[in-house]
């Protein structure tokens, strides 16, 4: 062996890499996450066919791998910008953004204009859904005990044959307009079939349901409130209905928890102006909910007056062009754009899912304007106090006299009816036995009354004998003058503040604790005494509660703080 070779040879043994394998290719894996569906078909013992060899077996399951390969090399090519060599021309599909649907609503003239949008990723899982959803439909089952049932995200294939017989005879009740007791997963499941089966349940009728099933369970479960109102705004867009009519008596509601309030505001039939509801939902710094009056059996009475009051003054303004600050109506309003993910938190199938583009008019954000709505605002709720005799003690300064006008007009027949209803009102019975009697006049009966009386006096008198003489009269004694009483202050004029009473306003008006304990301590009370003293010299004037207990201190009631300040600089 020739020399060199030799040296070759024992390089070759030491070379340890030649010993290791050769290195795989790195595989380049698509970035899709999507799920894949693969088709099982039935065994042949299930086909009722002879079970074929194992070779034939192998060779098939080989196929159905090979074509699931070749799928997955399909995606990672479209992901990588790849072109496989096997894939013909094909038309290109269609951009995410690019619209499916624009439209101008009608009957709402907050809305502009209405874009639909495909959804930029497509997916799969949802599919069994939609298909269980057609397959389940229209069934009905008899009557059925409840049967509890508990999924965040429920689907059909979660039901066991007596919870899917439940929910079939809940649904075919409920349909039919009653409202029996379900789980919460068992109404999701429902809404989740109204917004997949646009084809199977008419938008209309698909609308009508959701606002009822809100409207009937809402009190039992609140997480409707977060749900319904967004799922059914995207829903009448997609579908270009309007809301349904029995959603209005809860307007209040609506704007409250939906996101896009003008969708709602804008439909409003009871409205003589959307642009007026729009300012009344969001246009206000007080919210008159939050009064301290409201009670459960006048709630309704706020409610009904102080809205039917605002848009019946803002609409006449509207109507007659008169001006408050800025003008009212359209130009009050500015044009905003949002955009927004259909059905958001909702299971829903790809060719369901949508986005929406929507140009809408908002109310404009004016100073002037916001404060206007609020004084008009707290200017109806005064008429309100009045009608429940309640002193109205809300400062309206920034109201205009065209909107004053047109709030107390609203209110001029309820006050008319009240006082004709005060006037019809019979008196009480026990009254009547404290009517004097009725008699003709009669000198024998005066007489007789005369003796009877002196026959009394002479029993009640004492003399120096115990009996007056014969043909004495007795004279009665000057009675003493009485002391007139001081004059009381009227009931609307402020009293002059005692030194003790201004030391312990003073101490309520600037929060100091120390020092209203003080005032008690000068006076011999206790903090609570005083404040009651405080509330006793003010009521006159005030007529209601002015100091009340704020965390062991005492501060002014807010409703009256103003006017208190006001009577402190005196």
């Amino acid at each position: 062996m020739k020399k060199d070779d030799r040296i070759a040879q024992n390089d070759a043994f030491w070379d340890i890499e030649a010993m290791l394998p050769a290195p795989k290719p790195s595989r380049r894996f698509s970035r899709d996450t999507d799920t894949v569906e693969i088709a099982v078909e039935p065994s042949a013992a299930a086909r009722g066919e002879a079970i074929p060899p194992n070779g034939e077996r192998v060779a098939r399951a080989r196929e159905a791998l090979q074509s699931v390969e070749r799928k997955h090399q399909l995606r990672a090519a479209a992901a990588f910008g790849d072109r496989p060599a096997d894939r013909t021309e094909e038309t290109p599909a269609a951009s995410a953004d690019e619209p499916i649907l624009t439209y101008e609503p009608i009957g709402n003239p907050l809305l502009e204009q209405v874009t639909v949008h495909p959804w930029p990723t497509r997916y799969s899982f949802y599919e069994r859904f939609r298909r269980d959803a057609k397959r389940y439909v229209d069934r009905t089952a008899p009557e059925t005990p409840s049967v509890p049932f508990f999924s965040y995200t429920p689907q059909y294939v979660q039901l066991s044959p007596a919870q899917l017989n439940f929910y079939c005879y809940w649904r075919n009740r409920f349909r039919h307009g009653e409202a029996i007791t379900a789980d919460y997963s068992y109404l999701l499941l429902y809404l989740y079939e109204i917004l997949n089966l646009p084809d199977r349940i008419p938008p209309a009728e698909g609308a009508a349901l959701m606002a009822r099933l809100w409207l009937s369970y809402r009190e039992r479960y609140p997480t409707l409130d977060r749900t319904v109102p967004e799922w059914l705004c995207d829903y009448c867009l997609l579908h270009r209905v309007p809301p349904p009519a029995d959603l209005f008596d809860k307007l209040t509601l609506l704007t409250r928890f939906a996101s896009l309030k003008e969708f709602y505001i804008g439909f409003d039939p009871l409205s003589p102006s959307p642009f007026a509801s729009a300012l009344l939902a969001y246009g206000t710094n007080y919210d008159w909910r939050k009064s301290k009056f409201i009670t459960e059996e006048n709630r309704a009475l706020f409610e009904t007056h102080i809205r039917g009051a605002f848009l019946y003054a803002f609409s006449r303004a509207e109507k007659e062009k008169q001006t408050v600050f800025v003008p009212i109506g359209r130009q009050t309003m500015v044009r905003a754009t949002v955009r927004r993910d259909a059905f958001a938190g909702a299971l829903c199938a790809y060719d369901i899912k949508r986005r929406l583009t929507v140009s809408y008019l908002s109310c404009a954000r004016s100073v002037e304007l916001r404060y206007t709505v609020t004084d008009t605002v707290k200017f109806a709720e005064n008429q309100v106090r009045a009608l429940l005799g309640i002193r109205a003690r809300f400062h309206t300064p920034n109201l205009p006299q065209p909107l004053r006008r047109a709030v107390e007009d609203y209110f001029a027949p309820l006050k008319k009816a009240q006082k004709k209803e005060a006037a019809v009102v019979p008196p009480p019975a026990y009254e009547a036995l404290y009517e004097p009697m009725h008699r003709s006049l009669s000198p024998a009966l005066a007489r007789d009354l005369e003796a009877r009386a002196w026959t009394t006096t002479e029993l009640l008198t004492d003399t120096e004998d115990g009996i007056f003489a014969d043909g004495e009269v007795p004279v009665p004694s000057p009675l003493p003058k009485e002391i007139p009483a001081a004059p009381a202050a009227p009931a609307d004029q402020a009293p002059t503040p005692a030194p003790w009473l201004r030391e312990a306003v003073k101490a309520c008006l600037d929060g100091d604790r120390t020092a209203f304990a003080a005032a008690a301590a000068a006076r011999h009370l206790l903090p609570d005494a005083l404040a009651e003293a405080v509330n006793e010299a003010l009521f006159p004037w005030i007529g209601d509660v002015t100091v009340e207990e704020d965390g062991g201190s005492y501060r002014i009631v807010p409703d009256y703080l103003e006017e208190i300040t006001a009577w402190m600089k005196k």
